[in-house]
C-alpha cells in the first residue's frame, strides 16, 4: 500500500531471530524487538509497551 508503514513487535531481539524470520524483515519498515516486560511497563513510551523495547528504523524515509 503506498504511503503506508509496515511495523512489526516480535517478541524477540533481533539476534534471536532465525533465518527464516530474518527474511521478514526485508519486508517491513519498523521493527520493534523485545519481550514485553511487566516490571519495566512505562505507558509513556511510544509505540512500545516496556522500556527494554527497542525500536529500528529500518528504511530511509522513515
Amino acid at each position: 500500500m503506498p504511503g503506508k508503514d509496515i511495523w512489526l513487535w516480535t517478541g524477540y531481539t533481533l539476534t534471536q531471530l532465525s533465518e527464516l524470520q530474518q527474511q521478514v524483515i526485508a519486508y517491513v519498515d519498523v521493527v520493534v524487538d523485545g519481550k514485553f516486560e511487566q516490571e519495566l511497563a512505562d505507558p509513556s513510551l511510544r509505540f512500545r509497551g516496556s522500556a527494554n523495547q527497542v525500536i529500528h528504523v529500518l528504511t530511509e524515509d522513515k
